[in-house]
């Protein structure tokens, strides 16, 4: 009898171990299971923005809303008017909390997928052009602005994940469960440039060193306007309240091409697009 007790002592003392392990093994399995879900969602979207995809309508059914923070810099760097708030949803447009109505509704509520890759492919910084706003720096402009900052924000429901999650899912409770995240789209020109190379102010410049640098000041221009930097950087998980947890995960990589708004199919059209094949001469 006393052996049998000693045993069941010594079992009992391994469960308590193997039930104290069994949290930590779920949550590693859960945090590895979200890590992959985020990791084929930026694949996906990132080659969706790559390739100003404008019908994948599908999007609609996992993106929740879309917020941009509309910023206006001065010449100095410092902004120089109040940040205006754009809400986009399925069914609103809202202006710093406005519900907007009318064809403004109807040409902004996000719908479809080119209203939804528009705005995730919107420009972090919008310079002032004779051509209007434009995702490139004038040459007559100096460092510092004026120009827009865009703040994209959108709240998407995993594109990947349990197929019980997934449309035609009309249970409520079934899709308020499933997994979310914050997504912050950056889009902006390619700045890896050694200022160096085309400083024309260093003293004792020869005039070959001048043509140089003017040859590698253009070439630089051409890149800048034609070279994007995209960064996805993913917060999760959502809870009701709309607030980020502590996980984090950033993808980057570099587009070629130009961006373009459309402005020929609507004059006031807030939505951008990749063109990998077209590119631009800066003026």
């Amino acid at each position: 009898m006393v052996e049998i007790a000693l045993s069941l002592a010594i079992i009992g003392f391994a469960l308590v171990a193997i039930v104290g392990a069994l949290p930590a093994g779920l949550n590693v399995q859960r945090e590895n299971r979200e890590e992959t879900i985020i990791v084929q969602d930026a694949n996906f979207l990132i080659d969706a923005i790559r390739n100003g995809s404008r019908g994948l309508d599908d999007l609609t059914n996992y993106v929740e809303g879309i917020t941009n923070y509309v910023t206006p810099i001065g010449a100095n760097g410092l902004p120089s008017g109040p940040t205006v708030t754009h809400g986009y949803t399925n069914t609103e447009y809202t202006i710093d909390g406005i519900p907007q109505s009318g064809s403004v509704l109807e040409l902004n509520r996000i719908t479809n997928g080119y209203r939804i890759i528009g705005l995730l492919s919107t420009p972090k910084y919008l310079f002032f052009t004779p051509q209007g706003l434009q995702p490139y720096r004038p040459i007559d402009q100096p460092v510092g602005g004026p120009f827009v900052s865009n703040y994209v924000i959108a709240y998407i429901r995993a594109l990947s994940g349990a197929a019980v999650e997934k449309p035609p899912q009309a249970n409520l409770d079934v899709r308020d469960l499933s997994f979310r995240y914050r997504l912050i789209a950056e889009f902006v020109p390619f700045s890896n440039v050694n200022t160096n190379w085309v400083d024309f102010t260093a003293p004792g410049l020869s005039t070959e060193e001048i043509n140089t640098r003017s040859n590698r000041w253009r070439m630089e221009r051409l890149l800048q306007a034609n070279s994007l930097e995209l960064r996805l950087n993913f917060r999760w998980p959502i809870n009701g309240r709309r607030e980020a947890g502590a996980s984090f995960q950033a993808f980057r990589t570099l587009l070629p091409g130009a961006l373009t708004n459309n402005p020929a199919k609507n004059s006031s059209d807030a939505f951008w697009f990749v063109q990998s094949t077209t590119y631009q001469n800066p003026q």
